[in-house]
């Protein structure tokens, strides 16, 4: 089995949901599962500061 760390976020139209839909895609890859996920938390992004907040959980 190969271990993957994964980090998926947004900053687009409702960031939580977005999270959560990229882990449920994740997990309908065939042969593939997630072990465990972080808690989402939020950072602020870098480059243009005039983006939204960025909010994206760890995956294994």
């Amino acid at each position: 089995m190969i271990t993957a760390y994964i980090a998926v976020g947004s900053n687009l139209s409702d960031p939580v949901a977005q999270a959560e839909l990229a882990i449920k895609a994740l997990e309908g890859i065939p042969s593939t599962r997630v072990l465990k996920a972080s808690s989402l938390y939020s950072s602020t992004p870098m480059g243009p500061q005039n983006q939204p907040t960025i909010s994206m959980p760890w995956l294994r």
